[in-house]
């Protein structure tokens, strides 16, 4: 694969940059489980091969409406930063034009060939004409990484903003289908929505960075809850369960359209901890005994996965979740499900992952999801993209 060059285009910012994006740039409600899920798979390749580049678009949200910023400024050692407009109705072009400039000077000062690579990571309408244009302009060859589908991105709730994104899913699609080379899709329900014939494309629902042996804290009654604080990610549901559970705390990292009720909810045992940055993540989650995860099955979940559920994984811990269509066989000896999407099943699941002692989270991780350890994931990966 030495001979090969692999260009990342997504929305990962390095490392040092989280801290500056969360408390300067994030005005409501914004998440970085893609961002997150881009490093693994990127620092995954440069294990690999030394041919390895990342452009990042920084996803700061859209000005004015949840960010107070109109452009980006950042800089990193470690990847390529495209600093684009935030501004509404011109972030969309002001990105792609930022990458453009970005992949010609990275082409002119690496000399990089036709053995060349270009991954999106994300189904987004700059990453995807960047895609288009690295075919149309070098001849490069070209993948996606589609994570969910660009009609489950909800972003800004009015009647001009959702006409403009319907017209950008379709050429998000039209795009995709025509001058995308491989996939690898997160759920096997994606492959109805793309023209996969005769192309090579993996199904993989995320990615394990490492494995962390389980140990049960001081509290065996903590439970905690990761992502986005919306409705439909059950948080309703935790409440009502914390007010029936006083000896069990409920911790919340994130933000979402709950922050307010969770705040307010006058529980003893329930704190909102606020937005977490990635980098303190895993030392949060080894707080913690019981990992939350009860969203709600609707259609969209059979095309997309809670990385949530990946990051609990990774630390053995008991995961308490609701039966979703995205999760496969492999996922069944992981979890305690819900039997129902009521606040009494969910009282049920966290008892039970309480009294049960005798798992053993990493052996059942190791067996079931080798597939996706990093080392694993990135092997197969890589053979995808080998004879494109």
């Amino acid at each position: 694969m030495e001979n090969k060059n692999y260009i990342f285009v997504g929305s990962y910012i390095g490392k040092n940059n989280y801290e500056k994006l969360i408390n300067e740039y994030f005005k409501s409600e914004n998440g970085v489980s893609n961002s997150e899920y881009e490093r693994v798979v990127y620092e995954g390749f440069k294990k690999k091969s030394k041919n390895v580049y990342f452009l990042c678009a920084p996803s700061c949200g859209v000005f004015p409406f949840n960010t107070n910023k109109m452009f980006t400024h950042f800089s990193s050692d470690e990847i390529e930063i495209c600093n684009h407009c935030n501004i509404a109705g011109l972030t969309h072009v002001s990105k792609y034009f930022a990458l453009k400039k970005k992949l010609s000077k990275l082409i002119r000062d690496y000399s990089l060939g036709k053995e060349t690579i270009v991954i999106g990571c994300e189904i987004h309408l700059p990453y995807l004409k960047i895609l288009k244009y690295s075919k149309q302009k070098y001849g490069f060859k070209t993948c996606l990484i589609v994570p969910d589908l660009p009609e489950n991105y909800i972003g800004i709730n009015n009647f001009i903003y959702r006409k403009i994104k319907e017209k950008n899913n379709r050429e998000c699609y039209k795009i995709g289908n025509k001058f995308v080379d491989s996939y690898l899709f997160f759920t096997n329900k994606m492959l109805n929505h793309f023209q996969v014939e005769n192309k090579p494309y993996l199904i993989k629902e995320g990615i394990l960075e490492n494995i962390n042996e389980n140990c049960f804290q001081k509290n065996e009654r903590s439970c905690a809850f990761i992502g986005k604080t919306n409705k439909i990610n059950g948080v309703e549901l935790i409440l009502q369960a914390a007010k029936k559970m006083p000896t069990f705390t409920f911790d919340f990292y994130g933000s979402g359209d709950m922050d307010e009720i969770i705040r307010n909810s006058n529980l003893d045992n329930v704190t909102h901890k606020g937005f977490a940055n990635p980098n303190d993540i895993d030392f949060i989650l080894k707080e913690y005994n019981i990992l939350l995860c009860p969203r709600f099955a609707a259609d969209y979940t059979a095309v997309s996965f809670p990385s949530k559920i990946i990051k609990y994984i990774s630390h053995c811990k008991k995961v308490v979740t609701i039966k979703l269509p995205c999760y496969s066989e492999k996922f069944n000896n992981l979890f305690y499900l819900m039997e129902k999407e009521d606040s009494d099943s969910l009282v049920n699941s966290i008892i039970a992952a309480f009294k049960d002692n005798n798992k053993k989270m990493q052996e059942i991780v190791n067996k079931n999801l080798n597939d996706l350890l990093q080392d694993n994931y990135t092997t197969d990966f890589i053979s995808i993209l080998a004879n494109l």
